[in-house]
């Protein structure tokens, strides 16, 4: 199948005008991107730097933080999951408690 001289023109221009809508989105985000960044690798410094004065460093220490946090988070969550079942726990007992007794005062009658 070929393509018209003018089916070519017309996805020129539209590849054309996406490539300028891309170009703009990249130039208005890049300044809030580089301002992350750089508030991120000031925590890094803040920190002492323990991988060295480094893009590399600063991404391993980014990753190790977010690790550890989503590991803190998930022990957490096991915390309180045991709370949970220790609650469960109580009141099943107390359930088969109250029933006992019931069931004893219905023989006793």
């Amino acid at each position: 199948m070929s393509v018209q001289p003018e089916q070519r023109e017309a996805l020129t221009n539209v590849f054309d005008a996406i490539t300028q809508q891309m170009r703009t989105i990249a130039d208005a985000v890049t300044p809030l991107i580089k301002q992350m960044y750089d508030a991120i690798y000031g925590e890094y410094q803040k920190a002492g730097s323990p991988y060295g004065e480094s893009h590399e460093g600063c991404l391993r220490w980014l990753g190790e933080r977010y690790e550890a946090q989503r590991l803190y988070d998930e022990a957490e969550r096991i915390l309180d999951h045991h709370k949970g079942l220790v609650y469960l726990r109580k009141r099943l007992a107390e359930r088969r408690h109250n029933q006992k007794e019931d069931d004893t005062q219905v023989r006793d009658e």
